[in-house]
């Protein structure tokens, strides 16, 4: 019996073996031997493996739609990295890595910053549809590519790379002096180098003037070359290095160009009459800036009641007050400093001022000519005194003419010359006189007969601007036989 009673023992454990094999039953105590428990443990394991690979497939179509960017920013202010993305489970976590890093390093694996270099100023914002990767105070060591990765499970990994570059700003590393001397006439070289990440780009303006010399708003190098300078181009000139950044890097130059005194007069005869108010004007420019002193007829002129003198920058006046005939005179303004001197003369009269001619200077007779001219004066006119020559020569052939009123303090005059030479230039000068006497011969005036171009004044030349011979002989056979 206890035999029998071990072998059915044994075929019974033999049997629950078998079917639990069989049916792949735990031996656990939670469940008996009909399976009721086990149905529904291994109900609630298909379960979970059916809700997993139904996450797992629809994952298979999660996308990064960020595009690849290169970004340019401007050395300490923020990195801003984008990694927009379909969907975003929430068992799914972007992480963001530098490839580039000897150690392909991790830097952030949801919002959680793993790199201790980049933890104080590092921050990441997560959202529906991705993450933003924000560093902040960007330094050149920033420089480089950075990796957006969807880490999925039995999936492909799936990234998008941008590179990110750092503009450093702007500096001028090496440059002219402050403030360049150079000469009148000499060549003189402005330089700026500019240095920065990417290399900027120097350019040359100028203040005040609005122009360079050479008539440009702007030229574009580190060097800006003047050539044979004068007073014109002292000033200041300002170079301007830019490489995008935020802010440009400058460098400002003053060029001082040393001369001699130059002087401008508006007038070198004043014509008045006593008791008016007369100003004469000079302008003077020199570096260093000269000294200026008028003088009467070789005599320093001292300011007093009627006589002022007055100086607003270059310019320099002298005003007389309610004129006398002992104001009449010839006045000089002279400048002075160490580079050098020189001195203007204007004159102050009552006589009649310098005849204006009103002739064509080309003539259209052969040996006739119609000259015309006016004068101002205070006081009438009362003869004109009318002198030609032809151009070349020295002796005068000397006529009269009568004034004829033309209007207030205005005498025109004309007078017709005969007997002139066919194909010559000549030149005329005419004075006037009224009660003050005559008047000085200032301006010279240059015609010609027909066959012939007037002459240039300041040229008295001979045959310079005549027909050639031949041409001239045609010309006169032409002539004759009209």
């Amino acid at each position: 019996m206890f035999a029998l009673a071990k072998m059915f023992a044994m075929f019974l454990l033999l049997g629950v073996s078998a079917g639990n094999k069989l049916y792949d039953y735990p031996l656990d105590d939670d469940y008996d031997y009909y399976g009721e428990k086990d149905d529904i443990k291994q109900h609630e394991y298909d379960n979970n493996e059916y809700t997993k690979e139904a996450a797992l497939d629809g994952l298979q179509d999660a996308k990064i739609l960020t595009q690849p960017k290169h970004l340019i920013v401007d050395s300490g202010t923020t990195i801003r990295l984008p990694c927009q993305v379909d969907q975003l489970p929430d068992q799914v976590q972007i992480m963001w890595k530098r490839p580039d890093a000897e150690t392909n390093q991790i830097l952030v694996i949801g919002q959680i910053v793993q790199d201790a270099n980049y933890k104080s100023r590092t921050e990441v914002e997560i959202k529906k549809d991705g993450s933003f990767l924000n560093i902040g105070v960007a330094n050149p060591g920033d420089a480089g590519r950075y990796t957006c990765e969807l880490a999925i499970p039995g999936i492909k990994q799936r990234s998008v790379t941008h590179t990110v570059s750092i503009r450093v700003p702007p500096e001028i590393s090496q440059h002219s002096d402050s403030v360049v001397e150079t000469q009148k006439g000499r060549q003189v070289r402005l330089m700026c180098k500019g240095t920065g990440h990417p290399q900027p780009t120097v350019k040359w303006t100028r203040l005040g003037k609005g122009r360079l010399p050479d008539g440009s708003v702007e030229l574009e190098g580190e060097e800006l070359m003047i050539s044979n300078v004068d007073r014109h181009d002292a000033g200041v000139y300002r170079c301007t290095a830019d490489n995008g950044f935020t802010q440009q890097a400058a460098k400002e130059i003053e060029l001082k160009v040393m001369y001699q005194p130059e002087i401008q007069v508006q007038e070198v005869f004043v014509h008045t009459n006593t008791g008016k108010d007369v100003e004469i004007v000079c302008n003077v420019h020199g570096e260093p800036k000269p000294s200026v002193t008028w003088k009467k007829d070789g005599q320093l002129v001292k300011q007093d009641s009627r006589l002022q003198l007055t100086n607003i920058h270059s310019k320099h006046t002298l005003t007389i007050s309610q004129v006398e005939r002992s104001d009449f005179g010839s006045y000089s303004c002279q400048a002075s400093s160490s580079s050098g001197s020189t001195q203007q003369d204007i004159q102050i009269s009552g006589m009649a001022g310098p005849a204006e001619f009103k002739s064509e200077p080309a003539g259209s007779q052969a040996d006739s000519y119609l000259l015309e001219w006016t004068v101002v004066s205070y006081t009438p006119v009362t003869a004109f005194k009318v002198e030609i020559r032809e151009v070349g020569t020295t002796a005068w052939r000397q006529s009269s003419a009568k004034p004829i009123e033309d209007g207030p303090y205005h005498f025109a005059g004309k007078e017709f010359l005969k007997d002139l030479t066919y194909a010559t230039r000549y030149e005329a000068r005419v004075q006037a006189r009224n009660d003050e006497g005559w008047s000085k011969a200032r301006e010279h005036f240059y015609f010609a007969t027909e066959g012939a171009e007037p002459a240039v004044k300041g040229v008295t030349g001979g045959s310079s601007g005549l027909l050639s011979s031949s041409a001239l002989t045609l010309v006169l056979l032409l002539h004759i036989f009209q």
